[in-house]
C-alpha cells in the first residue's frame, strides 16, 4: 500500500522539476535511502521529513496531512 506521506514527497520532487539524485543533494539525505522511500521501500523517517522541511518551502501541513497548499504561496 502506498504510504501518503511518501507520495507526496514524490510529488514535491515533480513539482521541484528535480530528479531524486538532484533533490537528495538540495536537502542533504542520502539519495538511496530516498530512492527507497520513493519506492515505496520504506517509510519515510524523521530526518527525511525534517531534512524537506527545513530545505525547501514546503508547507509542514501539506508535507504531514496533505492540507492545504503544496508551498508557501510567499516563497515561490
Amino acid at each position: 500500500m502506498e504510504s501518503e506521506l511518501n507520495r507526496r514527497i514524490k510529488m514535491l520532487i515533480e513539482h521541484e522539476g528535480m530528479s531524486v539524485n538532484a533533490f537528495s543533494k538540495k536537502i542533504g539525505f542520502n539519495q538511496s535511502n530516498l530512492s527507497k522511500v520513493i519506492r515505496e521501500e520504506r517509510d519515510a523517517p524523521l530526518s527525511l521529513i525534517e531534512a524537506v522541511i527545513k530545505n525547501t518551502n514546503v508547507r509542514a501541513e501539506w508535507l504531514l496531512t496533505g492540507e492545504g497548499e503544496m508551498v508557501n504561496s510567499d516563497e515561490k
